[in-house]
Order: C-alpha cells, then sequence, then structure tokens
C-alpha cells in the first residue's frame, strides 16, 4: 500500500505538468473561469471521502481521476483545479523524508504558480489562505536539517500569501521572517546576509506600515537584525538591537517563554563581550528564573545559550561565571538525558578543563574565584509569569 502511495504521489506531480500546460496555453487573454466538469466534481468528493477515513492512496487516485476529468472536459481553468491541487497535497505521504517532502512542495509551488497567473478575486473565499500548510513542511524541514528545502517551503508559503491576497499582514510579515531565518542558516552565511536583510526589511516595512512596532514578532524581527550585524562583526550594533528587542518583548507581553529566556541570555553575552559583566550577569540570572519558576517552558535552547556564555567568558578569562554556566548546562542536559550527545561531550570536556584549570591557581586567587562563584550560584527567586511558546523564529547570533 506504501508502494502504492508514492507511485500515485509521482504520478500527481508528474501530471501537473499537463495542466500546467493547458494553462499556458490560455494564459495570454484572461478568460473567464469555466465551470468544473461534474465528474471530476464527484471524483474530488469522492477522494475527500477517503481522505477523511485515512484511506491516502485511495484519495490520491480519485483526485487523478479527478484531474483527467478535468483535463478531457477542457475544464482546467475552472476553480476545481487549485483546490484539488490542495487536497492532492493534504493526500501526499507526510512522512518526515527528503523525497516526500520534495514531492509535497513541488505541488504547491505549482498551485502557487497556478494562483499566480490568473485572477480569483471572485472565489478568495473558496482559495482560504493556506499557507500555514507549508508550515509542516519548513518545520520538518528543520528536523532533518535540510536547509534549501526549508527555504522552499517559507518561499512556497509567501507565493501563496501574496496569491491569495494576504499581502501587507502580520502574516505576509511573518513569513518573510521565516524566509530570513531559513537564509541565514546557509554555508558561508556572509555571502547571504543581503538577502536576509532584504527580508527583515521588507518585513519591518510591513510592521510600521500597520503600526504594529509593539507586536511580539516585531520584537523577534529586531533581534534578528541585531543577530546579522552580529554575523557582520558589528558587536555593538548587535548589542543595541538585543536590549531593543528584549524592551519591546516585555512591553508586548507577560509571559515567559522560550523566546523571552533565548533573547535574556543573547543580550547577557552581548553585554558581557562589550565589557558589562554585572549586566551580563543580570541578564542571565533574569532568564534562570524564569525556568525555576515555570519549569514548562521549552529547554530546547537553553543549554545550547548557556554553554556558549561560558566559552565566552572563558575566553575572556572569567573562570567563575565559565564554571557557574557549565554547571548549569551540565544540570539542564541531564535533566534532558542528552549528556551523551555531542553537545553534552563537549560540555562535560569543557567543565573538567576549566575545574582543573582553577585547582591550579595560586591559593589566593583561587580563594577569589571560588568566592566569586558563590556570587553567581546565589539563589535567584522566581517571577510570577507564565509560558507562552513564540520560539521558532529567532535567527541564531553569528559568533
Amino acid at each position: 500500500m506504501s508502494r502504492l502511495a508514492g507511485l500515485l504521489s509521482l504520478a500527481a506531480v508528474s501530471g501537473l505538468l499537463t495542466l500546467l500546460a493547458a494553462f499556458w496555453l490560455g494564459r495570454r487573454q484572461k478568460s473567464t473561469l469555466v465551470e468544473p466538469s461534474p465528474s471530476a466534481v464527484l471524483l474530488q468528493k469522492l477522494g475527500r471521502w477517503h481522505y477523511r477515513r485515512h484511506q491516502g492512496s485511495q484519495a490520491l487516485l480519485a483526485y487523478h481521476w479527478a484531474r483527467q476529468a478535468q483535463i478531457k472536459a477542457n475544464a482546467v481553468h475552472s476553480i476545481l483545479t487549485p483546490i484539488l491541487l490542495y487536497d492532492i497535497g493534504a493526500a501526499m505521504d507526510a512522512t518526515a523524508s527528503q523525497f516526500a517532502l520534495t514531492q509535497k512542495l513541488l505541488v504547491y509551488e505549482e498551485l502557487a504558480s497556478i494562483l499566480e497567473q490568473f485572477s480569483w478575486e471572485e472565489h478568495l473565499g473558496e482559495l482560504t489562505d493556506q499557507t500555514e500548510m507549508m508550515r509542516d513542511i519548513g518545520m520538518a524541514a528543520l528536523g532533518i536539517k535540510e536547509v534549501e528545502l526549508e527555504i522552499g517551503s517559507w518561499q512556497a508559503s509567501l507565493r501563496l500569501c501574496l496569491a491569495t491576497n494576504c499581502g501587507e499582514t502580520i502574516r505576509h510579515a511573518e513569513i518573510l521572517l521565516r524566509v530570513g531565518v531559513a537564509t541565514s542558516k546557509r554555508p558561508n552565511q556572509e555571502d547571504h546576509l543581503d538577502k536576509v536583510l532584504k527580508a527583515y526589511e521588507e518585513a519591518e516595512r510591513i510592521f510600521e506600515q500597520l503600526d504594529q512596532r509593539q507586536h511580539q514578532l516585531y520584537a523577534i524581527l529586531v533581534h534578528n537584525f541585531g543577530a546579522t550585524y552580529g554575523q557582520r562583526g558589528n558587536r555593538r550594533g548587535e548589542k543595541d538591537y538585543f536590549e531593543k528587542a528584549l524592551q519591546i518583548y516585555r512591553n508586548t507581553t507577560t509571559n515567559y517563554t522560550e523566546t523571552y529566556t533565548s533573547l535574556l541570555y543573547e543580550v547577557s553575552m552581548a553585554r558581557e563581550e562589550m565589557g558589562d559583566a554585572d549586566g551580563g550577569l543580570e541578564a542571565f540570572n533574569e532568564a534562570e528564573r524564569a525556568f525555576l519558576h515555570n519549569p514548562s517552558i521549552g529547554e530546547r535552547l537553553r543549554p545550547t545559550h548557556i554553554t556558549s556564555i561560558g566559552d565566552m567568558r572563558r575566553n575572556v578569562g572569567n573562570l567563575a561565571g565559565a564554571l557557574h554556566a557549565y554547571e548549569v548546562a551540565e544540570k539542564v542536559h541531564q535533566r534532558m538525558r542528552t549528556l551523551d550527545s555531542p553537545e553534552g561531550v563537549t560540555l562535560q570536556k569543557a567543565l573538567e578543563e576549566v575545574r582543573s584549570h582553577i585547582a591550579r591557581l595560586p591559593e589566593k586567587v583561587r580563594w577569589m574565584t571560588l568566592r566569586e562563584l558563590e556570587t553567581h550560584r546565589r539563589p535567584m527567586q522566581p517571577a510570577s509569569r507564565t509560558d507562552f511558546e513564540e520560539g521558532l523564529y529567532l535567527q541564531h547570533a553569528g559568533r
């Protein structure tokens, strides 16, 4: 059955070329939409019936014959065509393999092409904004670390958004934010930062046009401008944007989130890199208090941030601060059961090296270092906040 589903998926994709050829013949003069083939309508209903019963192969087969009926009846230029493509994409193999995701993305790219070629103003109610369909592909691509596939999914999402009149909206700006973050992950990222900034600047224009500069996503956008400056070596610009992003985020929500704690860790590192050790420790402790108060906050990024802070402190000679950060990161890895991961193993090695370094210090220096360590370890009182997940859009700061 799975083999049949794969073959039907390929047939669905290859058959789109026939559809597009028919569309291109009539593209030069936009004509009125024609009525769909009655047989195609019935076959589409049959496909949806199978799909609701989780019978994907049978659904794809019905959609395939519906498409053939459309072509035979010269009814390709009808509202049923894009709706069929929506249905085909939904019924295709949803496994997180590169092949399956690529085939599914191809369907949505063809759908975007069709929506871009013709005017659907009278049918936008039926062609609802389907850009969130692409989110599953983008997130799956993120999971398997396929950067180009992730970029392709957000770009297709952007095309679908614009073709269905979601331009100049928060959704439009959000997708541009996703495009920028994904593009920043390409190898040799310095070669792509102009494209990243272009996406961010367009998103910024939309937020400002809508007077939404106190929106949570705008705070994340400001952070990502800072991350881009950091990737270009401008630490002052990075810190200033991080501080601005943190202030905006504080003003837009009363919730502790993974995004909020990530912003605090980034601000902590940026402050300490600019020589403000006390300010860095203040931001670090605020992030830690958030986790103490609300353990349900996602910790996916927490050990990475804390280890990076430890590395930075170690590089500037702050052994007490480095040891404290490594100890906290180790506890998080233990709780997440990731100490055996490559990141966990690297952390344990760094932790042992710092402990050995401190043990070899002259007695007076060692005593002062351990006293400073206790300052870092002092109890932190939690604040009263609730959790809200918004951590999918932060661009990683370049170091």
